[in-house]
This record gives C-alpha cells, sequence and structure tokens, in this order.
C-alpha cells in the first residue's frame, strides 16, 4: 500500500472512531423545570437533544446531581431551552403519508398513546405537534379538558379511472369550531395547510386579533443555509490495465499532485441539534501524468519507446449528506455523496519509436482509446471545524478514464483541503 493511501485511511479511521465514541458519550444539559404528574415543581438539568422526533422519555439532574428519567405518564409539563412539553394520553393517527405507501381507504387509523407534546402555541387557544414512533405527524388543539387530535389524512382514490392523492380535512371544520367561527379567520381556516408553518401563522394570526396574547409560542425553525469556499491538494492514481492495449500496461504511473477548489452550500437541517446537513459543491480538480516506457525483444534487436502525456481537468458537481458533531470548541463531521464531474480540459497523446535493427518508425497516437468526458465517483470524507475554518479529508473512488471495454480503468483519489464559512 503506498504511503498516501495509508495515511488516507488512519486518518478517516481516527476521525470516524471519535465520532462515534462522542456520539455515545456525550450529554447536552440544559437548565429546565419539570412539573410531574403528582404536581411536584422540580428545577435542575436536562439532556436537551432538539429531538427531531418527540422523545419518549426525558433525563433530568436535580441539584444534588441525581439523575432521573421521567416517561410521558409521570411529567405534567416540562421546558429546556425555548421548548415546552406536556405528557398527555391522545389519538393518534398512523396512516402512511410517504406517495408509494398511501392506502385506498379515506378511514382514520387511530391509535391511543401516552406521549409527549410539543408546545407550538400555549394559551387561551393552543396548538401541539407530536410526530408519533410511525413518523407521522400529528397537530393538537387543547383546552382545559385535555388534548384533541386534529384529523387529516392522504390516501390513493379513483378518478376518471386514475389513481389521484386525496385527502380527508377534518381538522378544517375542528379548527372553524375551536376559533368560534372567528369571521376574521374563516377563509384563512379554510386555506390553512396540515403543516407547523401553516397552523402557526393561523394562530399567530388569531393573537394579533386578541387583547391577550399567548403564554408561550414556538417558531418554526428553518433551513440554515451556510455558503463556503475551499481550496487544497488532491493526489491521484490512475490504474490502467489492457491486455489488447498492453502498452498501457509498461508505465507505473505516478501519483499526480493538482491544486483542487471551489464553492460549496451547506443547507443545515432543523431539529437533532442542527448535526444533519445536505452539502453541494461546485469543485475544479484535475490530474496530469506523463513519462515514457521501454521494452526490448529478448535478442536486443528490437526495442520499443513510448512517450505519454495524459491529463484531465474536470469541473465536477457533488453532493452529500453530512452529519455534525459538536466536541468542545471543535465540530468534527463526516460525510459520503456521490460526485458528477464533466471534462473541460484534457491531454491525450503518445509518441512511439519501433526500431528494429536500425529502421525506426514513428507515430503519434492517442494514449488511451475512448476517453471518458463525464465520469461519476463515490465520496467518503471527514474533518474538522473550528469558528468558521474547516479542514478536511476525503476519498473519491472514480468510474475510470475510459469507456473502451478493452481497458479497465479506475482512479482514486485523496484530497485535502481548508475551507472558510461566510
Amino acid at each position: 500500500m503506498k504511503p498516501a493511501g495509508l495515511i488516507a485511511r488512519i486518518a478517516v479511521t481516527a476521525i470516524l472512531t471519535t465520532v462515534t465514541v462522542t456520539a455515545f458519550c456525550q450529554k447536552n444539559l440544559l437548565p429546565g423545570t419539570v412539573i410531574t404528574a403528582g404536581g411536584d415543581t422540580l428545577a435542575g438539568q436536562i439532556d436537551y437533544r432538539n429531538w427531531g422526533a418527540n422523545p419518549d422519555r426525558v433525563r433530568f439532574t436535580d441539584a444534588g446531581g441525581n439523575i432521573w428519567v421521567f416517561t410521558p405518564a409521570e411529567v405534567k409539563w416540562f421546558t429546556v431551552k425555548d421548548e415546552v412539553y406536556v405528557g398527555a394520553v391522545v389519538n393518534t393517527e398512523n396512516s402512511p403519508s410517504d406517495l408509494g405507501s398511501l392506502q385506498m381507504l379515506p378511514d382514520y387509523k387511530l391509535d391511543v398513546d401516552t406521549v409527549f407534546l410539543q408546545a407550538i402555541f400555549e394559551g387561551d387557544r393552543s396548538l401541539y405537534f407530536l410526530k408519533n414512533r410511525t413518523g407521522c405527524n400529528n397537530f393538537y388543539i387543547g383546552d382545559n379538558h385535555g388534548y384533541e387530535l386534529l384529523l387529516y389524512k392522504k390516501y390513493m382514490a379513483i378518478a376518471g379511472g386514475q389513481q389521484i392523492v386525496a385527502e380527508v380535512k377534518g381538522y378544517i371544520n375542528q379548527l372553524l369550531d375551536y376559533f368560534d367561527n372567528n369571521e376574521a379567520l374563516s377563509a384563512e381556516i379554510g386555506r390553512t395547510g396540515y403543516d407547523w408553518g401553516s397552523l402557526e401563522r393561523l394562530f399567530r394570526h388569531y393573537y394579533s386579533l386578541t387583547s391577550d396574547g399567548s403564554s408561550f409560542s414556538k417558531k418554526s425553525e428553518k433551513v440554515v443555509v451556510k455558503p463556503a469556499v475551499f481550496a487544497g491538494l488532491s493526489l491521484t492514481t490512475i490504474i490502467l490495465r489492457s491486455d489488447y492495449y498492453s502498452y498501457l500496461e509498461l508505465p507505473d504511473y505516478k501519483t499526480s499532485a493538482d491544486f483542487c477548489g471551489g464553492i460549496a452550500v451547506d443547507l443545515v437541517f432543523p431539529r437533532n441539534l442542527r448535526k444533519w446537513s445536505f452539502n453541494n459543491e461546485l469543485q475544479w480538480s484535475s490530474w496530469g501524468v506523463s513519462g515514457q516506457s521501454f521494452a526490448s525483444s529478448q535478442d536486443g534487436n528490437i526495442t520499443y519507446k513510448n512517450d505519454y502525456d495524459l491529463s484531465m481537468s474536470y469541473i465536477n458537481l457533488n453532493s452529500m449528506l453530512r452529519y455534525n458533531y459538536p466536541a468542545g470548541s471543535f465540530i468534527i463531521f463526516v460525510n459520503a455523496g456521490i460526485s458528477n464531474g464533466f471534462a473541460v480540459g484534457s491531454t491525450n497523446v503518445m509518441v512511439e519509436e519501433l526500431t528494429e535493427y536500425t529502421i525506426t518508425e514513428r507515430a503519434t497516437d492517442s494514449y488511451v482509446k475512448d476517453m471518458r468526458m463525464y465520469k461519476q465517483s463515490l465520496l467518503l470524507g471527514s474533518g474538522i471545524r473550528y469558528g468558521k475554518f474547516f479542514i478536511e479529508y476525503r476519498h473519491e473512488w472514480g468510474s475510470g478514464i475510459t469507456i473502451n471495454t478493452a481497458i479497465f480503468s479506475s482512479s482514486r483519489i485523496n484530497t485535502v483541503w481548508l475551507g472558510y464559512t461566510f
């Protein structure tokens, strides 16, 4: 194994191990308050996870260092950071909502569960949210008597001989009743979708019309866009094998060291402490190898010499899913995805010289037949971020540099770069 490849594998292993260990060991304790089902108020610290789905238990540490794990049945209410949750026994709607899994029946699929509902608004009109155990989004209205599920379902129906996506919007009439058929809200209620943003806007409109504001409100979290620039060094190894074009196997192709760089946009998803993001890059890369190869007959009367020059330049569109994990002042990240590369420049030439006794013939030709002008690659990388600066190592497995089936080709690229996030 070449030193560059060994170092790359050691670096990836070390960073992935660090991420795994910290992911299982690190806690995120923040000041919080719990009101138990018995009415006791406890102040201390809550292990806050910025939950993507509503938690089924919460870990609480009191002033004496005692750790309590509460389930929804044991808690009336708790708050941490800018979030409020209530323990409740509610109906949940569990019909699949993915397009490929929709049912043909419009009937609701209801189950009873004991859960933590996340408060969006609390006041004389309250709104709550639950991502339930099956991943379905449920919304609830609340009053002194409990919590009522806002009913909604998507299903498949037949219209005009074709399948269409239909909706049962029971929540529309529920909201009209809940707001006492308020004329100022009726038209908006009819347009309100079954999602956090639409329902949040409706309730904000209601509170703008009343003298009493809500006692609590939680704004929906948005995707954060983080542009960046990066530049560094790429080490490219080319492999060529062919029984038909035997001259391709004569050289020992050296690793090509080249500049690479580009711009990126990281789309950081809400919830889960913003650990997940989708990174998109526009990247310049290139590589080049050149040299000379020799061969001769056993008696030395026939000699073959080949001078070759081979290079490619690409504009790459890279898309990767990224996991970020905080470790003190640093953020460790790993990412994986695909790259689509479009050749914007190339050199592909060889000069062959065949000498038989005293007669020498020279010819110029392309070194690799049928060069690939579009490539696809798999990407795996890891790095560390400090403030706005980051350094990343990445390994790329390429699809090869030729489409000629008589030639086996592949490329392995190890890249290290420094970047800056705006």
